[in-house]
């Protein structure tokens, strides 16, 4: 299992490059608050660096809602009294499991109806 230093210090990480291509999206895209420790313990348990965009967004936010919310993308869990989805390792079932890694598909979609 590799330490969260060696998950987090990486040459080229992933964040820079996903906010430039979110700011260019066709549909608008919000970026939640994040707590950054619980960032930090989440890379622990997934097991991913910030390297990749998975890394880099659970480090860093607490998930994006894109297109006003039609598709949710979970991010490290929320600190208390923030609003918005749970974080992907809440979300796993993670967080109760310990560092084993999640065998399922984490993805949501809003059940918001814009008319």
């Amino acid at each position: 299992m590799r330490e969260v230093d060696e998950l987090i210090n990486v040459d080229d990480p992933a964040w820079p490059l996903l906010l430039q291509e979110l700011s260019g999206a066709d549909v608008p895209v919000e970026v939640l608050p994040g707590d950054p420790g619980a960032g930090r313990a989440s890379l622990l348990q997934l097991q991913v660096s910030a390297r990749s965009h998975l890394g880099g967004i659970v480090l860093n936010c607490g998930g994006l809602l894109v297109d006003d919310g039609w598709l949710r993308i979970f991010g490290s869990p929320r600190s208390a009294g923030l609003e918005g989805p749970p974080g992907l390792t809440e979300r796993t079932g993670l967080s109760e499991q310990g560092p084993e890694p999640p065998r399922r598909v984490v993805l949501e979609r809003s059940r918001r109806l814009v008319l």
